[in-house]
């Protein structure tokens, strides 16, 4: 698991902190406390000595505002025998910080990495020991049912970007599955979604991905800009419709790295003619610039 995907590892973990707290507790049987909501919390432990420790991410759940427990998030794509020690210093630095409990989840894409450390669990003779709860791609089967998909999308994101570097063959019904799940939701929250998944997968698998997104045509559109544009069309506006044509183009470049500046941009969204707007579309796949688009 290169570093950007390590990173869109611990971030997904992150986003979707009830999904996390359940999943630790069920696999686990921790019996955590109820919570009301959950933030980011410290992720740097300071001592005394000039020394820092800089744990991956950290969540601090709350009832009714107050802390209740907090869980730290590794992911560790590879052994390291100071880890063990590295990790008691986050778990305890933090729960002295914040006066509450402290989980340890540790996510180890390859499972047997995940098998050494969970051996480790107990078997120390001295005092401070320490259970993490160790998590590998075999404790988040991907979700291939849609109708699965829909009802814990947040849990099937969290299955794929796990997964993304296996066999795109073997992720292509998970893809399915969120691809459908994802028209139900809101479009803000599906584009988070799309740039989770682009940035946590292999390069293989994020093409297929990106292939789930784009209709194989002459033109760029994800099945999403189409059901902006059905959406223009059934309020029967035509504003409506221009506006989701310009945010298509705007969304292609983004997707493509190209800049726009902001008059580039300002133009786009101005522009009132759908047959142009379409034109715009077409020449934002090849386009280097936003110029060139525009022009």
């Amino acid at each position: 698991m290169p570093s950007g995907e390590h990173e869109s590892a611990v971030a997904t973990f992150a986003a979707f902190p009830d999904v996390t707290a359940a999943l630790l507790d069920r696999r686990f049987g921790i019996g955590l406390p109820a919570h009301d909501g959950a933030q980011r919390g410290p992720t740097v432990f300071q001592k005394l000595v000039p020394t820092s420790y800089h744990a991956d991410k950290t969540l601090v759940f709350t009832n009714v505002g107050r802390r209740v427990y907090a869980v730290v998030i590794e992911v560790q794509r590879r052994w390291v025998a100071d880890k063990w020690v590295k990790w008691k210093v986050y778990a305890t630095s933090l729960e002295q910080e914040l006066d509450v409990g402290v989980i340890l989840a540790v996510f180890c894409p390859d499972p047997e990495v995940a098998a050494r450390y969970r051996g480790l669990c107990g078997t120390e003779k001295f005092s401070v020991r320490l259970w993490p709860c160790v998590l590998s791609p075999d404790d988040l089967p991907l979700v291939v049912d849609p109708a699965h998909a829909k009802a814990n999308l947040a849990l099937a994101t969290l299955a794929l970007v796990c997964h993304g570097a296996d066999d795109v063959e073997t992720l292509e019904p998970a893809f399915t599955a969120v691809y459908e799940a994802m028209h139900d939701i809101d479009l803000d929250l599906a584009r988070e979604i799309c740039d989770m998944l682009i940035a946590g997968l292999s390069k293989t698998a994020r093409a297929r991905w990106e292939e789930h997104m784009t209709v194989v045509d002459s033109e760029y559109r994800s099945e999403l800009f189409r059901e902006i544009e059905a959406r223009g069309r059934t309020e029967g506006k035509a504003e409506g419709l221009a506006e989701a044509k310009a945010d298509a183009v705007l969304i292609v470049l983004s997707r493509r790295g190209v800049p726009v500046p902001d008059a580039a941009a300002a133009k786009i969204r101005a522009c009132a003619d759908l047959d142009l707007l379409d034109a715009w579309l077409g020449r934002a796949l090849t386009a280097t610039s936003a110029e060139d688009v525009i022009a």
